[in-house]
């Protein structure tokens, strides 16, 4: 059911692009309709993964012919949605449907509803990687720092801050030394220098710029293997 709904939202979004390159007004707003009703559909079989399509396709696309009346459902679909999926499902699930509905608010200017999203959001990751490893923490501290530092909460990017560095130091302790020792002759070694300095400064001086300095074809190639179409571009 959820491959059909998603090959049926590709079939929509492909309509109301070619409809709005047309003009064409009443396919427009067909197009509009028809998504509608069909993300109802979905809500109703609780597909969350699917949700808010028609958001971000005419709320944060600014669609021209979307009706008053459409896009405050639209809003107050996706708040339902994000109340509900905040306290019933997992923190990727709330900031999937939580930030589309955030950066609506943001162009609005309604700075206090920005806040109690991303705050949200905030919450549902720190309290999901309470407790575990440091490693999972910090890295997703820092992304949630990334997000309020996005949305300008400089209040709650200070204070993860700070939970980062607390669990930076864990991670620090945690982590495992690898070592590994080679073994070189003496006599080996001496022979080396010895015939690296012999024949006096220039001669010296000679050899170890044409041992270690990279030479240019050996470069190229090596850049060709990383990059087979460098050549071509």
């Amino acid at each position: 059911m959820c491959e059909r709904h998603i090959e049926t939202i590709q079939k929509i979004n492909r309509a109301y692009k070619v409809a709005c390159s047309i003009r064409n007004t009443p396919l427009i707003e067909s197009c509009i309709d028809v998504a509608i009703r069909l993300e109802d559909r979905i809500t109703e079989k609780s597909e969350l993964t699917l949700l808010g399509f028609c958001f971000d396709l005419f709320v944060l696309g600014k669609a021209q012919l979307l009706k008053e009346e459409q896009k405050e459902k639209l809003v107050s679909d996706l708040e339902a949605r994000f109340v509900y999926v905040s306290t019933n499902y997992s923190f990727q699930i709330c900031e999937s449907v939580g930030i589309p509905l955030a950066k609506y608010y943001r162009s609005q200017n309604r700075l206090e509803d920005v806040k109690r999203i991303i705050t949200t959001i905030g919450r549902s990751i720190e309290l999901f990687f309470q407790g575990q490893d440091e490693s999972l923490q910090s890295f997703h501290y820092q992304r949630l720092h990334k997000i309020y530092i996005q949305f300008n909460l400089k209040y709650e990017a200070e204070n993860i801050s700070k939970k980062i560095a607390e669990v930076g130091s864990g991670v620090i302790e945690n982590m495992q030394l690898f070592t590994q020792s080679m073994e070189i002759p003496k006599e080996s070694l001496d022979q080396y220098v010895f015939t690296t300095i012999e024949g006096g400064f220039d001669n010296a001086l000679c050899r170890i710029t044409h041992q270690f300095i990279p030479k240019i074809d050996e470069v190229k190639q090596q850049v060709q293997k990383i990059d087979p179409f460098r050549n071509e571009k």
